[in-house]
Formats: structure tokens, sequence, C-alpha cells
């Protein structure tokens, strides 16, 4: 089967505001590429009624796991994907190479045979790089790149959009993309899933390839329409104190802005996220505080519940994370107030959907070797400056937003405060944004 060509350009999709955004459409205009792996085929399981979406994101390692160097097994990688039931599952880091000496085989099409049974019947591949680099010399005939893979049907054809990596390999190839898919879930309609895996940030110039990736991976980001953005995105939590190059802050605020919830946030304890296992595959060397694989939803999706994966634990370098997400009420108004003087020290993020609901989460966005003792205060106020609630997040739970959900609408001329609060209750900074004129 062979790969389509006419990968649409960085910057020509969709993109949506950094503002109030109102439930509407996904805007068209993508060239396809890639190729489907496996015939259109009955729908999974599901039915009339059914809201729920099981997310599963897992970077594989070219299914060579860390305890056995040197073997490929997709079988077990199925075997984990297969124990967790996942409607959709992103995996990064998947080869398709030609026959021979080096090669990895035909990894997607290895994994979808051997969970078709399971109902996985719709895979895509959407082509990052080819040409590998093995042993020192190239692999002819090889590539690799990222899998979504369904037990629903896809709508149309997939989209692949280059991302660039000038910093990385100066006038070279390619290594990074995106890749877009629209499955059709039972019981919640179309919803986009948007599946990349961004650069190492080794460097801090590595790390402005992996800004300009995020910069167009959010353009092609509709928070107007139910979607998720999943993959291994290279990007910690907060600011690293050991990499005094590192922008995890500010790539996170830029996340925020663009109204996609970090979905591991939203239900799972402290310290219990780590999500990469071993350093270049090797299992004695653990990375217990590094969270860099992620599921963010947009503002139409509940965050129900949420683990990482222990089926296996050295299957791969990564562990898979495992999400289940409920499609709420249709998102009236959505916005996102950052907090601190730069705006990176955390934020504020306010649902209005139907019928009569809201929800505000709010993350203070330092971690436990960087905390300050400063909290992240979020206020709803209506017109004349009275508080209708407030919501305070004190950095202490570290990876854990606070969540809170109620019955109401939003008056004309509402208000959402974001405000840096010192551990002496003094507010060191605030930003105010209206909701509604």
């Amino acid at each position: 089967m062979t790969e389509e060509s006419n990968a649409a350009r960085p910057g020509t999709g969709a993109s949506v505001s950094r503002r109030t955004v109102l439930a509407g459409g996904l805007a068209g205009g993508l060239a396809l590429a890639g190729a489907p792996l496996a015939a259109a085929a009955p729908r999974g399981p599901g039915g009339p009624g059914r809201r729920d979406l099981r997310v599963m994101t897992w970077n594989i390692h070219t299914a060579v796991a860390p305890d056995a160097p040197g073997v490929v097994d997709e079988p077990r990688i199925a075997a984990v994907i297969r124990a967790e039931a996942p409607d959709v599952v992103v995996l990064n880091e998947v080869h398709r190479d030609a026959p021979g000496p080096g090669s990895h085989g035909d990894q997607p099409a290895r994994l979808a045979e051997l969970l078709a049974a399971d109902g996985y019947v719709h895979t895509w591949f959407g082509l990052t790089e080819v040409d590998l680099p093995h042993e020192g010399a190239v692999l002819p005939g090889s590539s690799n790149g990222n899998v979504v893979m369904s037990r629903h049907p896809f709508v149309g054809g997939g989209v692949v959009v280059p991302l660039p990596n000038e910093n990385y390999e100066p006038g070279g190839k390619l290594r990074r993309s995106l890749l877009t898919v629209t499955v059709d879930v039972p019981g919640l309609g179309d919803v986009v899933v948007h599946a990349t895996h961004l650069s190492t940030p080794g460097s801090a110039v590595l790390v402005e390839d992996q800004k300009e990736q995020l910069r167009i991976v959010l353009d092609h980001v509709d928070a107007r329409v139910p979607s998720v953005l999943a993959g291994d995105l290279n990007i910690w939590t907060t600011d690293v104190p050991t990499q005094p190059y590192s922008q995890n802050n500010l790539m996170q605020s830029w996340i925020a802005e663009d109204h996609l919830a970090d979905t591991w946030r939203q239900v799972n304890d402290p310290g219990a996220g780590p999500t990469m296992t071993a350093s270049y595959g090797r299992p004695e060397s653990p990375h217990p505080d590094r969270r860099i694989d992620y599921v963010f939803a947009t503002p139409a999706f509940d965050v129900v519940a949420g683990h990482v994966s222990l089926v296996d634990r050295f299957a791969s370098d990564h562990l898979g994370v495992v999400m289940d997400l409920r499609l709420g009420g249709a998102p009236v108004a959505a916005r996102t107030v950052l907090a601190g003087e730069d705006g990176l020290d955390g934020w504020a993020q306010l649902t209005a959907s139907r019928p009569g609901r809201l929800r505000l989460s709010v993350c203070k966005n330092r971690g436990q070797a960087d905390d300050d003792g400063t909290a992240v205060r979020a206020v709803l106020r209506n017109r004349a400056g009275v508080a209708l609630r407030t919501v305070t997040d004190s950095g202490t739970s570290r990876d854990r937003c606070t969540v809170e959900t109620w019955r109401g609408a939003l008056p004309p001329g509402a208000r959402l405060e974001a405000c840096l609060v010192g551990a002496d209750g003094t507010i060191l900074a605030s930003r105010t944004e209206t909701l509604h004129a």
C-alpha cells in the first residue's frame, strides 16, 4: 500500500481564536495524506445514548521493549492495547519498513492484524520520516510515523501536516508530523483526533523547534468541536530546574490558552502519572518525574477517570495513558485567563454549556521544585463585580487542577479573574476578561 504525497503544508489548516469560542463546525480545506490499512467494517461497541469515549496514547518505541533489546514484538504491544480496551488509540514511533536487514516490517498493518478480532478494524498511518538511520547508515525504504487505531469508522481520510525541525537538522528532512482523523463514535457523533510526537528538547535551539511545532499543531485544533490532542509531546508539566533552557511553562500556557484541558490533571492524584520509564531503552534508568505523554480535550468533554497503563511496564520505554471522557452539553462559551505577571504561573478555564452548566478548572503551573507557596485563584464575577464563584488551586498537588462544576448560566457582563496569590494572601498579579458583553 503506497503513501499519498499530497500532505497539507504547515499553517494551512483551520485555526481558532484563543479567546471566547462558540460551538460550531470545523473549518475544512485540508489536503488528505496517508492511506487506510483496513477496510471499513461494522461499528464497534456502543449504541444510542452512549456518550463515553476511552482514549489511549502510547509511544511504543518501535515495539522494541527495554528488557528485550533488538527484539521487535508487536504481539506484546497488542496485548496491552487489548487489555486497556480503548475506543481510540494513538501510537507514536511506529515503523513501516520495506523488507530487509534491520527492518521492523509494516508495523501498522501487523498491529491491525493482531487487533482486528478486538474490533480495531480502522487504522491510519501518518508518515513522519523516511529512510531512517540504522547502524550508521540509511535504511532504504524505512519510514516512521504516528498511528490512530479505532473501533469506530473514520469520516473521510486522514490529514498529515509536516512539522519543522530546522535546528535539529538544518536544511534536512522533516522528522515530525501531525496526523488528524475524524472518528464517527456512536452516541457522540464526529470526534476529531489529533496525533503528534514533538521534538525532544535537548538544548535551547531544539526547544525552538518544539515551540514552532506546537504553534502549528495548535493552529489545527478547533476548540469548538469535540476533539482530542494526544501523543508524546516531550513537554514536561513545568519548567525543569536542571534545564535552564526549558520553556515548558510557556508551552503549557499556550495549550491552555487554546481552551485545551490536560485531562490527566482533571482527575488524578499527584505523582501518579510519570509516563517515561526508561531512558533510551534502559530499564535501570527510570524518570519518576517525567510526564510527557498527554491526552488534551476540548471543552465539549468532561473527564471521568484516567490511569497510566501498568499492564506491561516495560513493553516500551513509555507507559500508555488511558483517559475516559464523556461528552457533556454543547459548549456555548469557553474562556481561559492566564495567571501571573507573565502568564506562566497557571490558568483558569471556564466552560459554559447547555443546558445551564458551568465548569471552572484552576491550575497552578509550578512544580514542587520551584513552588514558592503561591496559589492561583479564579473568581467569576457579575457585571457589578460581585463574586459568584471562587476556586483556588494552591499547587500543593503539583500535577492536579482544582475543578468545580455547577448548574447555572453566565449573566450578561460576567467576568473571569485569575489571580496569583502570595502565601500571606496578597494578590501579586491579576488578570480579568469579560465573558459576555
